[in-house]
């Protein structure tokens, strides 16, 4: 192991265990103690360790064990929705509870370990996180059209099931990618997670409505009320998610 591939282990578990201002600290006394030294870095592992060694002493043990619970609720909310996807009966109490909790407290989180820290680089998250805020409101789109004709066929509503339920499964990726990219290297990757977490919610609405037993299509406006609660979860989540990327 050379010196840069030992300082790229130990800078991964430092940023995953202190906050960015601390953890780029460690790193920088660690950079200058092997580049002043002459030794070779099998000769040095025994006095300061392998990277894992060397963050395990470092200590800040109660930190940690916030974030680890910090990040075991936001994937909580993950979970909970996805599972509320794949119901029959969907509480829309639970799931805004989930949703708020799940934009909420990554934002707080990073805002608050982070509070003042400055970074150089310009990363237009806003970009993809809009792809992803717009993808929810196209989702909501075509619900909308597709319930102006009041007899769909059983294929084409299946297949919109499917649609709706493919889509928020599959934003778990970006969802866990976005949080631990924002841990590791940028905070702002954030915005990724709190993106796809709103995509994830409205893909649960619109697949509760389509189990309204109590939805009653004879009246003209009948999707008032969804659109109303529809606009507020991306309104939220494009709220939580401008936040995330500044």
């Amino acid at each position: 192991m050379d010196y840069e591939r030992y300082l790229k282990k130990l800078s991964r578990n430092v940023h995953w265990k202190f906050p960015r201002k601390e953890a780029e600290d460690i790193v920088n006394d660690y950079r200058a103690l092997l580049s002043d030294s002459k030794m070779h870095m099998e000769d040095l592992l025994p006095d300061i360790g392998t990277p894992f060694q060397a963050v395990r002493h470092l200590g800040n043990h109660s930190s940690y064990k916030l974030w680890i619970v910090v990040f075991a609720l936001m994937l909580f909310c993950l979970a909970g929705l996805v599972f509320e996807l794949y119901s029959s009966s969907q509480n829309r109490h639970w799931d805004a509870f989930l949703l708020s909790i799940g934009l909420i407290v990554p934002v707080v989180w990073f805002w608050r370990t982070e509070k003042g820290y400055r970074y150089h680089d310009s990363i237009p998250l806003v970009i993809p996180a809009l792809i992803f805020v717009m993808a929810a409101l196209l989702i909501f789109g075509c619900q909308l059209f597709r319930s102006v004709d009041h007899s769909p066929s059983v294929q084409i509503a299946n297949w919109f099931r499917l649609i709706v339920k493919t889509i928020g499964l599959l934003t778990l990726f970006p969802a866990v990618a976005g949080l631990i990219l924002a841990k590791l290297r940028d905070r702002r990757w954030c915005a990724l997670y709190t993106a796809a977490l709103t995509v994830l919610a409205g893909s649960v609405f619109l697949f509760s409505i389509l189990h309204d037993i109590n939805l009653d299509k004879s009246i003209l406006s009948w999707w008032v009320p969804y659109l109303w609660k529809g606009g507020f979860t991306i309104f939220a989540g494009f709220f939580a998610t401008f936040c995330a990327s500044h």
